[in-house]
């Protein structure tokens, strides 16, 4: 349980950083990002498990019944970086079982914009590949109206990047008003001071003693003395 914790604490971390770096430069998240891909495919929604399905269904070009997550674990492919693997328990329609691995590798820029001559797989990489490129927008806009497993893909990723936009703005204003109540509070304290200095001015001006002065007003007698 604790390690499921953590495990979901860090891909909440991750996918924080990642809104908020895509949100600065103004790009919706990219599913080549390997907690994006995750989150995409394992999110606990029926969205994220349908879309989980179909693409199977698509990579293997066998349809899919039943899908059962067992690696969920962000694995490094290399020292410098991570490769998004997800090793998951299916079963085809027929029956047969099967333990598949699934992960991201690099292609050459195929993109092609007649999605009528693409492969149900072929769709997908387009889909992973170009989702956050402008250029690209209309085809993706298409691929999810006329393929039900990327719809619900994009409908995840869209999910989630509402939400930690939203969290983002919440974070952002509540620091804005811990500033603003610092500022103020800072004002009053400066305002409060020169306040006493002008009361120990004038008692100093109307001869009262120091001692007393100084335990009226707070203000010490070396202070009392530049008066």
């Amino acid at each position: 349980m604790k390690h499921q914790f953590f495990k979901r604490s860090r891909l909440s971390r991750e996918l924080k950083r990642l809104a908020k770096q895509n949100a600065a430069n103004g790009k919706p998240l990219s599913v080549l990002d390997d907690i994006v891909f995750k989150t995409m495919l394992t999110s606990d929604t029926d969205d994220s498990r349908e879309a989980l399905r179909c693409l199977l269904s698509a990579c293997t070009k066998r349809e899919v019944s039943k899908v059962k997550i067992l690696n969920n674990e962000l694995l490094p492919s290399h020292l410098e970086a991570k490769s998004p693997r997800l090793d998951v328990h299916v079963t085809f329609n027929d029956g047969e079982v099967a333990d598949l691995e699934m992960q991201m590798s690099k292609s050459g820029d195929d993109l092609r914009t007649n999605i009528e001559t693409l492969f149900d797989d072929e769709k997908w990489c387009i889909f992973m590949k170009y989702r956050n490129v402008e250029m690209a927008i209309p085809l993706i806009e298409e691929l999810c109206l006329k393929e039900d497993g990327i719809m619900r893909a994009e409908k995840t990723i869209t999910k989630v990047d509402k939400d930690l936009r939203r969290y983002a703005r919440t974070v952002a204003e509540m620091k804005d008003n811990i500033d603003r109540m610092f500022e103020y509070e800072r004002a009053l304290k400066e305002g409060s001071e020169k306040a006493q200095l002008e009361i120990a001015r004038k008692m100093k001006d109307a001869g009262l003693p120091i001692n007393e002065i100084t335990g009226f007003t707070g203000v010490s007698a070396d202070t009392l003395e530049t008066l």
